[in-house]
C-alpha cells in the first residue's frame, strides 16, 4: 500500500508509521531529531485522525503557528493559556514581579544569617516556590529548596532547608488567596490549575517538545482520559537543571516511532550529530542513525575557514563574553542572543562584592565577599564561574560592561550572533562555529548525558557548514577514543 499524500508531498515511510500509530487511537511516542519536520508529521497525523484534539506547545508563537496549520478539530494552546482560562483570570490584576525585598517586607521570614541579607533569603523562598510550581507535588517541602552555596554540615543544611520550606508554604498560601494583593507570576496560576485536577475533555492530546516537559504540566496531560501523542527529541533535553522531566525517556506508550530523517542539514552534519551521540554513549543506549537531507549540501570544517560564521555557539556565558571581544576586534557587528542585561547584572554584582558591598544578583547573592567567590571558583562546582573570574582579571569589569553595551540590539543588524547552546535551541543558521568551552571527558570517562545533549543541540543548529576547528569535544581523536570505550 502506497504512502499517504499530504499537502502535495508523499510522506516518508517513517512519517507514515507515525500517522498509523496515531490513528490507532493508542498512546504514542514520536522520537524526532533536529530538523525532522515533526510539526508537519503531527499536522498530517491530526489531519487523518478525526478526533476532538488538543495540541500543546510551550511557546505561544509555536502554538499560534500550529493553530494556523492544524485542522479545525484540533485546539492549539500553551499550557499557561489553558491554565489562564480556568484559573489565571482570578489573578490577572496581580500579575507582576515578586522580589525578595517584597517578601521580606510582607512577612516575618525569620533568621537570615546564612543568606547575608533578609532580601537574599526572600529570593531563596521565591526560588523554593518556583521549584514547587514546576513539580508534580501537592505540597512544598525541603526537596523544593534551591541548591545553596553555604559551607555547613548536612545536619545544619537540613535545618536551613526545612526553614526555607516552612516560610515558602506561608508565602504560597498568601499568593494563591484571591483576596490578597501580593503579586503573582504566571507559574502561580499554572500550579493552582494543575492542583485542581483539570479535565480537558479531549479525545487526543498532542504534546510537543515533550523532552522539556515540567512535571507539573506532564502530570496534567497524563491524568487525562485521552489518547496521548508525545513528540520530541530526548537528546535535546537540556533543561534538567530547572526541573524538566524528559517524557521521551520516562513515559511508556503502546507505540514508539523513530523519525531518523532530518530536513535541516546534509549528511556531513548528520554524521557529526551521530558521532556525538554514538561516541559519547554506551553501545546499548545508542539511537538509530540520523539521516541527512539529500537536497541540502553541508560540510563539517575541522580547520578554521576564512569565511565568517553567522553564529558562534558556546556552552557558557563566559564563552560568549570572550567571543564578544574577539569578534568586535575583527570589526564585526555582534548580537548576543537574549541580550546582555543578565550578564551585565552579574558583572555589577561582582563589582559590588569587590568593593565590599552585598549584592542581590541571584548568581552571587550568597557570597559574603569577593574572596568567597574566588574560593568557590576553585571547587568542582565552581568551574563555570572560574572562567568568569578569568575574564574579569583579563579585561576588568568596566571594560567588560562597556564592550557588552556596544553590541547590537537585534540580530538583523549584526554580522555574527553569539549564543549559548541553551539559548540556541529552536534556532538555526547557515554557518555555525562551536566554541572551545564544551566539556570533553577525562581519559577513560564518559560525559554526563546532559553534556552530550548540550553538544548535540549546538552541533545541529547548522544548515550548511559546521566549524568545529576550535571545539576539542568534536575532534576526530576525542570522538574515536570515546567510541572505543564500548
Amino acid at each position: 500500500m502506497s504512502n499517504i499524500t499530504f499537502k502535495g508531498y508523499v510522506v516518508t515511510d517513517e512519517q507514515q508509521a507515525c500517522i498509523d500509530a496515531v490513528t490507532s487511537n493508542e498512546d504514542t511516542k514520536i522520537q524526532a531529531p533536529a530538523g525532522s519536520g515533526k510539526t508537519f508529521t503531527l499536522e498530517a497525523s491530526a489531519h487523518f485522525h478525526d478526533t476532538d484534539g488538543l495540541y500543546v506547545a510551550f511557546i505561544k508563537a509555536i502554538a499560534d503557528e500550529a493553530g494556523r496549520r492544524f485542522p479545525s478539530n484540533i485546539e492549539c494552546r500553551t499550557g499557561h493559556s489553558l491554565a489562564f482560562r480556568q484559573e489565571g483570570r482570578k489573578y490577572v490584576k496581580r500579575l507582576g514581579k515578586l522580589t525578595g525585598a517584597m517578601i521580606n517586607n510582607a512577612f516575618d521570614i525569620g533568621d537570615s544569617k546564612h543568606f547575608n541579607t533578609p532580601v537574599n533569603k526572600g529570593y531563596k523562598i521565591l526560588d523554593t516556590i518556583r521549584k514547587f510550581c514546576y513539580s508534580a507535588d501537592d505540597k512544598i517541602s525541603s526537596k523544593h529548596t534551591p541548591k545553596l552555596a553555604i559551607a555547613v554540615d548536612d545536619k545544619e543544611m537540613a535545618k536551613i532547608e526545612k526553614d526555607l520550606a516552612q516560610h515558602a508554604r506561608i508565602v504560597w498560601e498568601e499568593m494563591i488567596d484571591v483576596d490578597s494583593t501580593l503579586p503573582v507570576t504566571h507559574d502561580t496560576y499554572l500550579k493552582v490549575w494543575a492542583l485542581s485536577d483539570p479535565d480537558l475533555r479531549k479525545e487526543t492530546i498532542y504534546f510537543d517538545e515533550a523532552q522539556d516537559a515540567n512535571p507539573v504540566i506532564l502530570k496534567v496531560m497524563n491524568d487525562q482520559d485521552a489518547q496521548k501523542v508525545f513528540v520530541g527529541d530526548k537528546f535535546q533535553q537540556i533543561y534538567g537543571w530547572r526541573g524538566a522531566l524528559n517524557a521521551m525517556e520516562s513515559i511508556d506508550t503502546e507505540h514508539e516511532v523513530y523519525i531518523t530523517q532530518s530536513f535541516r542539514f546534509g549528511q556531513d552534519i548528520a554524521d557529526m550529530a551521530n558521532n556525538i551521540l554514538h561516541s559519547y554513549m554506551e553501545p546499548w543506549r545508542r539511537p538509530p542513525l540520523i539521516k541527512g537531507f539529500k537536497g541540502q549540501e553541508s560540510c563539517v570544517l575541522y580547520r578554521s575557514p576564512e569565511e565568517t560564521p553567522n553564529a558562534i555557539i558556546c556552552r557558557t556565558n563566559s564563552g560568549v563574553i570572550s567571543n564578544v571581544f574577539t569578534t568586535l576586534a575583527h570589526g564585526h557587528r555582534v548580537y548576543v542572543q537574549g541580550g546582555v542585561n543578565s550578564i551585565i547584572s552579574m558583572l555589577k554584582g561582582a563589582e559590588d562584592l569587590q568593593n565590599g558591598k552585598r549584592t542581590n544578583n541571584p548568581e552571587l547573592s550568597l557570597f559574603k565577599d569577593w574572596s568567597e567567590v574566588v574560593e568557590y571558583s576553585e571547587t568542582d562546582s565552581g568551574t563555570d564561574i572560574k572562567a568568569f573570574l578569568s575574564l574579569i582579571k583579563e579585561y576588568g569589569i568596566s571594560s567588560l560592561i562597556n564592550t557588552l553595551k556596544g553590541t547590537c540590539n537585534s540580530a538583523r543588524f549584526a554580522d555574527i550572533t553569539l549564543t549559548t547552546a541553551h539559548k540556541s535551541k529552536g534556532l538555526e543558521w547557515d554557518h555555525v562555529k562551536l566554541h572551545n568551552d564544551f566539556f570533553t571527558p577525562m581519559k577513560g570517562k564518559r560525559l554526563p548525558q546532559g553534556e552530550i545533549n548540550i553538544l548535540y543541540v549546538a552541533a545541529t543548529r547548522a544548515l550548511h557548514t559546521l566549524d568545529v576547528s576550535n571545539c576539542p569535544a568534536c575532534s576526530y581523536e576525542v570522538l574515536r577514543e570515546n567510541f572505543l570505550l564500548g
